[in-house]
């Protein structure tokens, strides 16, 4: 401990105890709260009998303290990000720039959770790898402010958008089998996800589906309806998900990817949410290049809003998943 630095301290520290005390004693000769004066007495007396000295020790104490945490948590993370980028092949690494080092730096001193310095370290291996897109100072603010619930949040929006691509919201029961509301505000706010209203006509889904909305006219739709998906920084961040982080626990009604029928459950949402405004058609294509064939089908199903089932009026004479569509036209998800 140095202290060389106790009597500067203390010269400090007294004269600014000895006004807190006055102004303590003054606000508690104001207030007719009994609690707050009682605080207010008691924080009086805590400044008036200190010690300045052993003050002054605990405050060089206690900066040593946070320094030693500092370098404690730059070292944990900076060895795990060299063992991570030691991975890339010396002729695929890039430099790292000087500014956004310094701000990477300035941020992982104060990651002491090993989920997070993962994260950080994966941040900082995936920058020096010249095949990868790299992370903006934009992303790395997104990371300084994220906390271990809001990454395994991110890990659930990555899955979800990985595998719908988009979510067209045609319906609040959609945006609830997303995931939670406060998980997913959290998400927007962040600026990992956005949510966008938009006019759409037709909306394309993983396997070889496209849902088509048409009004009597056949103009687009009246009313613009949100789409949820990753935003350009959400994207960025994506690699940097630690890969051993415990997965939240998944509502029953949310949607799992890893269930075959998933598909058919959010189309049917769809058509639920939108059944009674629009006429909706769906087409069902085999799926080389996730895209409707040049020209597209016209249409294979109609949504039947009494029934809340699609009607094939069309014959399906090439390879589809059978279970996924009969799933469709019973209703039955």
């Amino acid at each position: 401990m140095d202290f060389s630095l106790i009597k500067p301290i203390i010269d400090l520290v007294k004269p600014a105890g000895e006004e807190l005390t006055k102004a303590a004693i003054k606000r508690r000769g104001e207030t007719k709260d009994s609690v707050v004066a009682a605080l207010h007495e008691k924080f009086a007396t805590v400044i008036r009998d200190a010690d300045p000295s052993a003050l002054a020790q605990r405050m060089i104490a206690r900066q040593e303290y946070l320094t030693l945490r500092k370098q404690l948590n730059y070292e944990n993370v900076m060895e795990l990000a060299l063992e991570m980028a030691l991975e890339t092949s010396s002729d695929s690494r890039r430099t790292v720039e000087e500014d956004w080092f310094a701000q990477w730096f300035s941020a992982v001193e104060d990651v002491s959770d090993s989920v997070m310095q993962e994260l950080w370290a994966k941040a900082f291996a995936h920058q020096t790898n010249n095949e990868q897109r790299k992370i903006s100072l934009r992303a790395l603010d997104s990371l300084r402010l994220m906390e271990r619930r809001d990454v395994q949040g991110f890990q659930r929006a990555v899955d979800l958008f990985s595998f719908f691509g988009y979510i067209f919201a045609a319906s609040q029961e959609i945006i609830d089998c997303m995931m939670s509301r406060e998980i997913l505000n959290g998400l927007i706010d962040l600026g990992l996800v956005i949510v966008e209203e938009t006019m759409v006509r037709s909306v394309a889904i993983s396997g070889g589906y496209m849902v088509r909305l048409n009004t009597d006219s056949g103009q687009y739709v009246a009313d613009p309806i949100k789409v949820f998906k990753l935003s350009p920084r959400g994207v960025e961040l994506a690699p940097t998900i630690p890969s051993k982080i415990e997965e939240l626990e998944q509502a029953d009604y949310e949607f799992d990817m890893t269930d075959r029928l998933c598909v058919s459950r959010y189309i049917n949402m769809i058509g639920r949410g939108l059944g009674d405004m629009f006429s909706i058609t769906l087409c069902v294509y085999d799926r080389p290049g996730e895209r409707p064939p040049k020209g597209g089908r016209k249409r294979t199903h109609i949504w039947d809003s009494t029934s809340e089932s699609w009607i094939r009026k069309e014959t399906l004479d090439f390879e589809y998943n059978r279970e996924v569509v009969e799933a469709l036209e019973s209703g039955s998800v």
